[in-house]
């Protein structure tokens, strides 16, 4: 009976142990159907240029004042580019003046007629920036009513147009998003 006992314990063994290798194969074989990732996942890198606020109502004739906040996404970065296009005939743009980022801000013109506001500033080597910042400050004023609308030009890839220069790099434009602003200037 003892031997009976052995025999049966044994074949509960194999029995379980021809189980659980069929679920390790079946196992193993259902993970490879599932479809993984092409390429992996990666944070946002690039940088980004905005207005703040992006929107706001103001009555003709007020003035306000809007900040060009830069943010590197942690990348050091040696200078930034900006070109603005907005309406001369729904707003003036009375000042701009630089932010604390970089260390040079060489190009700062309004040009009234075509509407374009270019803005350039450098970090004197080897000296770089990276972080969340205002680039500018810009007064404006509603003259008409309408929507006036700030534009960042930026195409990605682009080098004529917004830019924001990844230090060491031998000129890489790290720009990946810009946030325009909108203002609505009411009578």
């Amino acid at each position: 009976m003892n031997k009976s006992l052995n025999n049966r314990k044994a074949l509960i063994f194999v029995a379980i142990s021809f189980l659980v290798v069929v679920e390790l194969v079946w196992g193993i074989n259902y993970l490879k159907t599932i479809p993984q990732p092409t390429a992996p996942i990666q944070a946002e890198t690039g940088a980004l240029l905005g207005f703040s606020p992006a929107q706001k109502a103001v009555k003709v004739g007020e003035e306000f004042e809007v900040e060009l906040l830069l943010d590197t996404k942690g990348v050091k970065t040696s200078g930034t580019d900006v070109i603005v296009s907005y309406d001369p005939a729904l707003i003036e743009i009375l000042d701009t003046r630089p932010g604390l980022l970089y260390h040079k801000y060489p190009v700062n013109e309004v040009d009234t007629e075509s509407g374009k506001i270019g803005f350039s500033a450098v970090a004197e080597p080897p000296k770089t920036f990276s972080g969340k910042g205002t680039l500018a400050y810009l007064k404006l004023k509603g003259l008409k009513a309408g929507t006036a609308t700030l534009t960042i030009e930026f195409t990605k890839g682009e080098t004529t147009d917004s830019n924001v220069v990844q230090a060491q790099s031998g000129g890489k434009d790290i720009l990946e998003n810009v946030i325009n602003a909108y203002y609505s200037v009411k009578d």
